[in-house]
This record gives C-alpha cells, structure tokens and sequence, in this order.
C-alpha cells in the first residue's frame, strides 16, 4: 500500500513543512530548526525509498486524486527524476 504512494510522498512532505515550520518558528526558533531538519530527512529518505521501488519495478506512475491523464495530473517517477531527486534532497539535507 505505502509503495503505491511513494511518488506523492516527498511533495506532500514538503507542503506539511512549508506550513508547520513558519508555526513553529515563531514561538520557538528550536524547535522549527529540528522540524527542517527532520523533514528534510524524510524528504531524502522518502527519495531513497522511491528510488530502490524504481530500480526494483520499473518507472511508477501517480495520477493525483485518481483522475487518469489527460484530465488529471500524473507524477511519473522513473530512474531520471528519481536520480535528481536524490541528488536534490541530499544536498537540502546536507546544507539544512
């Protein structure tokens, strides 16, 4: 079940972030500091997780809120994209 929901994972990690970390920011500095910290993590765990289910499977594909394309939007998660994904969240976690 999880692995059918890896490619909207990391994008919906970082909306939550996106909303939590300014909340938590202004009260105590801290603790939103150790929330980008963790959801950064997440995010590049979230990507490794995608990228060993592309290796193993083959490119997945998500249609977001289960309307098929050409109506909806579709994620498409293959060896590319996962690769700069990787690459992408790694360094954000590095620098965070």
């Amino acid at each position: 079940m999880m692995s059918t929901q890896l490619p909207i994972l990391v994008p919906l990690l970082l909306l939550f972030g996106a909303a939590v970390v300014p909340l938590a920011g202004s009260r105590r500095p801290q603790v939103a500091h150790a929330l980008t910290v963790a959801i950064c993590g997440g995010c590049f765990a979230a990507a490794a997780a995608l990228a060993m289910q592309v290796l193993r499977s083959g490119p997945l594909h998500y249609a977001l809120g289960g309307w098929a394309p050409p109506v909806g939007i579709e994620f498409v998660a293959d060896s590319l994209s996962v690769f700069f994904l990787l690459v992408v969240s790694g360094i954000a976690f590095l620098v965070v």
